[in-house]
């Protein structure tokens, strides 16, 4: 049973699951916007698509998309010291608790795509003195996704810490990092595609949603159990990773780092909550995947796992339940 749950059809079982129920909440639900004008550029922010049947498949597509390039990431990097892919099936059903994250385009699917293709630049990087293209590319995204959300500034302090963590900080590399952080906006503002009237600075409090407040606080619940599990894989792996080499510490600490910054920030600005979530399942779903594929390999782990798993399928019936009602 437990090599069933560490393979890739498990997670592929998974992936028919949620998006099956997520179709049943798009009929009988509330499908709501999850973001609102929270970037540099006005207007940029959202609704994207707020509307129709395209934005429901792009975002589930994207979250699907999500759950197949952390199993990825894994597989490059022997990232979790194990093949498995539990950790993509643990993101879908993470996501699954907050349908409304997955039946839309918006900036929280892109923090999350952005982050995690920031980090997999950053792996391939490690102890690479000519690493410049790959940290003025990473930086280049996260300046980029300013436009559309403030967000993504949040995790440039994470990734100048991550050059350092892959052994690759150096004043070449610091610079490169800035030229990123400038090139999108030397093309936004010197191709006229944007004007210096668009730019605002964005808004931290609650108007920056289109949420209800009964969407914020189930939102913010969900949010803490998952910080929990997140956090508590976490502890429990903390001995167990000091043993390994420099490169699997690295690159674990980049997770726990993104972890840790996307709990600060998610609490400090929680009615902004529903940008971060996806990236806090992501980082959650790996410290998960790495407790129960290197920590709790044993056969009866799978009882763990299967509750974790009904946990959130009931936090999804239950939202559905509250949403008909």
């Amino acid at each position: 049973m437990i090599r069933f749950l560490h393979s890739r059809y498990f997670m592929v079982l998974t992936a028919l699951v949620v998006v099956a129920c997520a179709l049943v909440y798009a009929v009988i639900g509330d499908v709501v916007y999850p973001a609102g004008d929270g970037g540099f550029v006005r207007g940029w922010g959202g609704p994207w698509l707020e509307r129709g049947h395209v934005g429901m498949w792009v975002g589930l597509l994207l979250t699907l998309a999500l759950a197949v390039f952390i199993g990825t990431l894994n597989r490059t990097f022997n990232l979790l010291r194990s093949m498995t892919w539990l950790h993509g099936a643990f993101f879908l059903m993470l996501t699954l608790a907050t349908p409304s994250l997955m039946l839309n385009f918006y900036p929280g699917l892109l923090l999350a795509a952005t982050v995690m293709l920031g980090c997999f630049l950053m792996f391939v990087s490690y102890n690479d003195r000519m690493a410049q293209r790959q940290v003025f590319l990473a930086f280049l995204l996260l300046s980029a996704g300013a436009a559309l959300d403030y967000s993504f500034v949040v995790y440039m302090p994470v990734f100048w810490l991550a050059t350092a963590q892959m052994r690759i900080f150096s004043m070449r590399s610091f610079m490169a990092s800035l030229m990123g952080i400038a090139t999108p906006w030397i093309i936004l503002l010197g191709f006229r595609i944007v004007d210096i009237s668009d730019l605002q600075v964005p808004h931290f409090y609650a108007s920056n949603t289109l949420l209800g407040a009964r969407s914020i606080t189930w939102m913010i619940g969900v949010g803490l159990f998952s910080a929990f599990l997140g956090v508590s894989a976490w502890i429990q792996s903390a001995i167990r990773i000091l043993s390994y080499n420099a490169q699997s510490r690295a690159m674990l600490s980049v997770i726990t780092v993104v972890l840790f910054f996307t709990l600060v920030f998610g609490a400090a600005d929680y009615c902004h909550l529903a940008v971060f979530l996806p990236l806090l399942n992501c980082s959650v779903a790996l410290q998960e995947g790495h407790l129960f594929s290197v920590i709790y390999r044993r056969q009866k782990s799978y009882y763990a796992i299967l509750a974790i798993m009904i946990i959130y399928l009931g936090l999804f019936a239950w939202r559905t339940i509250l949403c008909v009602c």
